[in-house]
């Protein structure tokens, strides 16, 4: 019984964990306020264009060209 109820305590811990650890990997990190040249994002291994007003989250990658210019 009490080796049960450690394996159900153990779980539940493991499952809060990747929880908490999925929710930080979608937060807000910031915003975009200025764009110029080449620049762009990948999220999701999607890669797209940047503009001002973007959100970024803290997976994203920001990337820029030899010309690109990207305020955060």
């Amino acid at each position: 019984m009490v080796r049960l109820s450690l394996s159900v305590l153990a779980l539940f811990l493991i499952s809060f964990h990747v929880d908490v650890a999925l929710a930080d990997s979608s937060m807000k990190a910031g915003e975009v306020t200025y764009v110029a040249g080449d620049a762009y994002v990948i999220r999701e291994g999607e890669r797209s264009s940047l503009a001002d007003g973007d959100q970024l989250f803290s997976t994203d990658t920001v990337v820029t060209g030899r010309t690109g210019r990207v305020r955060l």
